[in-house]
């Protein structure tokens, strides 16, 4: 049986604006544990646990890092990544969540052409512009605490403050169409009916992308051991309705994006790091991809020597998946130039899978 290590670096939970911690990573490997051991001497730390956050924190332990990221790099085959820019995600939550619903209600499929994707990169870039970031901030904070606690009074927060941002441009005549999320209000109530506040928790986002990863490599199925979390542990029975064997197979999506339901994941397992030198591999390389995010595009301090380093090597090469803001706002952006004329939306796909399978949760 395969098995895939994994570790993650700036969970924060729901807490999508965490000024601290912009971006999640998850990394995971399938080293052997005698490659790990051997990756893990180039770090020679004595009778202690390989930590990211320890070694940084030292010259001498930056340099190790860069030591081990190059031999990482030159084994990538065996590594998969999911980089999360947590506030675009939040973002992409409430067109995921409240938006879609209304296309569907009309019987547009919101997602044809990558039209969700092109949606929120176009709010992302424009909302900041027109209407300044702190309006982006309070409006992701206000859908989390909608999300959060499902109360009337919340939803109300949330759709005044849509409507608030909308009639206050920064400048009159640069003005952005919220309709679509206003729109959202009337079926909010059965839109965030089996939503809750793990649906915003980046760490059920990266699991789930992870397994349909290397499900595409190992078809006949694998284990995930993942170090300790709280976090993952609480969504984990979520997470197990996309993996059951028994379930009627389906393929989500077309073309280069889809994957099958169930996913291929056997089992997942929650252990203490310091006893599987492969998860102490997957803190390292998610440490080193989050840290050379967080300098590059949240920072004023683009020239961090660690991140310049990492970069220098190849790092990049380590980013199998991410979720993050792109100038692309129109399907030939994203090289589609032939347009489905009968799409099918991956929303309905899975909500398919579950009911046929007698299940009623979304992830």
């Amino acid at each position: 049986m395969n098995h895939i290590y994994l570790d993650e670096a700036g969970n924060t939970g729901h807490d999508l604006l965490n000024i601290d911690q912009p971006v999640f990573v998850l990394a995971a490997n399938m080293f052997t544990e005698e490659e790990a051991l051997e990756l893990l001497k180039i770090l020679d730390i004595k009778g202690a646990e390989a930590k990211f956050s320890n070694l940084k924190k030292t010259k001498k332990g930056r340099n190790k890092i860069k030591k081990f990221m190059e031999q990482v790099i030159l084994k990538q085959k065996k590594v998969k990544t999911v980089i999360v820019h947590k506030k675009y995600m939040g973002l992409g939550k409430i067109f995921d969540i409240l938006v879609e619903p209304v296309y569907f209600k009309m019987g547009v499929n919101f997602n044809k052409n990558m039209r969700n994707v092109c949606t929120v990169n176009m709010h992302w870039y424009v909302i900041t512009s027109f209407y300044g970031e702190r309006n982006l901030n309070k409006l992701i904070r206000r859908f989390i605490a909608l999300i959060h606690s499902k109360s009337e009074s919340n939803i109300d927060e949330f759709y005044k403050t849509v409507d608030f941002i909308k009639r206050n441009p920064i400048k009159i005549n640069n003005t952005l169409d919220f309709n679509e999320i206003l729109a959202s209000k009337n079926l909010v109530q059965e839109s965030i009916k089996v939503v809750d506040k793990t649906h915003l928790d980046p760490v059920q986002t990266g699991l789930f992308t992870q397994a349909t990863l290397w499900g595409k490599d190992l078809p006949d199925g694998f284990v995930f051991i993942h170090d300790e979390s709280n976090t993952l542990e609480s969504s984990l029975n979520n997470f197990n309705r996309y993996t059951d064997p028994t379930s009627i197979p389906k393929v989500i999506g077309t073309g280069e994006r889809a994957y099958e339901l169930p996913l291929k994941v056997e089992k997942v397992s929650l252990e203490k790091s310091h006893i599987f030198p492969q998860i102490q591999v997957s803190d390292i390389i998610a440490g080193a991809l989050a840290h050379t995010a967080n300098c590059r595009a949240f920072t004023e301090n683009k020239d961090d020597q660690l991140s310049l380093d990492l970069i220098s090597i190849g790092i990049e090469q380590l980013m199998t998946h991410s979720v993050w803001p792109e100038t692309k706002v129109t399907p030939k952006d994203f090289g589609i130039l032939d347009l489905e004329e009968e799409p099918i939306n991956p929303v309905d796909q899975i909500a398919s899978f579950l009911l046929s399978n007698k299940k009623t949760d979304s992830i």
